[in-house]
């Protein structure tokens, strides 16, 4: 059976439960209780969750939000360059595992939400995404699957996910793992 390692912040935390009961039957599903937050802090922990799950066959990861997160008014907690650094060295880390390494697009927030802002989470993506494809890396794209469907999937909090949007959400990622196995 594979060990699939999720990684992420409280999104990945919203759909990892869907995912468990959908794939549990098929792979072992490995993710760490805490919220991986943003990238440094991933970057950060990554040595020490891969010697707690082991040697993982795939990583599906996201990093992001709170990279692009402005608390207060302020700018983003994460310039998008210091941002691409942490996800070259996260990404380099994981591939030296040896794993199918997967990386997924932020969420888009409520358009009513004043601490993220969907243009700039769609800039922090698309440069993910190019330096994903540089690197190698597959691309689960979860931003489309809730753009312009935020009042349903996303809830009052105006950043996690609906039950609907779990569904959507861990659908995508159940179909992406699945491919893989």
């Amino acid at each position: 059976m594979k060990r699939i390692l999720l990684l992420g912040d409280s999104i990945r935390m919203n759909y990892a439960p869907y995912v468990y009961r959908k794939l549990s039957n098929r792979a072992e599903i490995v993710t760490p209780e805490e919220n991986c937050r943003f990238a440094k802090y991933t970057l950060h922990e990554l040595p020490g969750w891969l010697k707690h799950f082991g040697t993982p066959d795939i990583v599906h990861w996201n990093n992001g939000l709170w990279d692009a997160h402005h608390f207060n008014g302020t700018e983003a907690l994460t310039p998008l360059d210091d941002y691409l650094t942490d996800l070259t060295r996260i990404a380099n880390l994981l591939k030296a595992t040896g794993a199918t390494v997967i990386f997924a697009t932020c969420t888009p927030a409520r358009p009513e939400n004043t601490e993220w802002d969907n243009q700039e989470i769609q800039a922090y993506n698309t440069a993910a995404i190019r330096l994903m494809e540089q690197l190698g890396i597959r691309v689960n794209h979860l931003y489309p699957v809730v753009a312009g469907h935020e009042a349903d999937l996303i809830t009052d909090d105006l950043i996690h996910l609906s039950r609907e949007g779990i569904q959507k959400v861990g659908q995508q990622v159940v179909d992406v793992l699945t491919s893989l196995l």
